[in-house]
């Protein structure tokens, strides 16, 4: 895991990875630490789609080798 941010709202952390995703390539999943039982749930919270056509106009073939997040934030509005 590469990525880390508090969760104020939900009393958690976030954390996602920065090469390919622990369960499946095709999607890059940001996942979530309950900070009370401090339990990681086994299913990621959020998903990035690696084959949504937004990545489609890469030159490269194997998009998750250049789309490495390490930063992670929530915006404080929404």
């Amino acid at each position: 895991m590469e990525s880390l941010a508090l969760n104020k709202l939900n009393c958690s952390l976030l954390l996602a990875p920065k090469d390919r995703d622990l369960s499946d390539f095709n999607f890059k999943g940001m996942y979530e630490i309950s900070l009370a039982p401090k339990k990681m749930n086994d299913f990621p919270s959020f998903k990035i789609n690696m084959d949504n056509q937004t990545f489609e106009s890469s030159r490269f073939d194997k998009i998750y080798k250049i789309f490495s997040p390490s930063g992670l934030a929530i915006h404080p509005k929404t």
